[in-house]
C-alpha cells in the first residue's frame, strides 16, 4: 500500500515538474505587479481582475487577445523546433 502511494506521488511530481518554472513565473510577474501597484496606492487585485476581464472577459476580448499573441506564439515555435534539432 505505503510503495504504491510512494510510486504514483513520484509519477504526480514528475508530470507536474516540467510545468513548475511556467507557474512560478506567472506567480512572481503577478506579485510584482501587485507591489508595484501597492506602492503606487492603487487596488492590486482589482487592477489584476480588470487585466483578466480585458484579456478573457468576453469572446470578443478572447478573439483579440490569441489574435495579438499567435505571432508571439508562431515565432517561439520558429525558435524552437530548430533549436531541438
Amino acid at each position: 500500500m505505503f510503495m504504491s502511494l510512494s510510486i504514483s506521488l513520484r509519477r504526480l511530481a514528475s508530470a507536474l515538474l516540467p510545468g513548475l518554472p511556467t507557474v512560478l513565473a506567472v506567480f512572481s510577474s503577478c506579485m510584482l505587479f501587485g507591489l508595484f501597484l501597492a506602492v503606487q496606492g492603487k487596488p492590486a487585485w482589482q487592477a489584476l481582475q480588470l487585466v483578466g476581464e480585458g484579456a478573457f472577459g468576453s469572446w470578443f476580448a478572447l478573439e483579440n487577445t490569441l489574435q495579438r499573441a499567435a505571432p508571439l506564439m508562431l515565432t517561439a515555435l520558429c525558435v524552437a523546433l530548430p533549436a531541438r534539432a
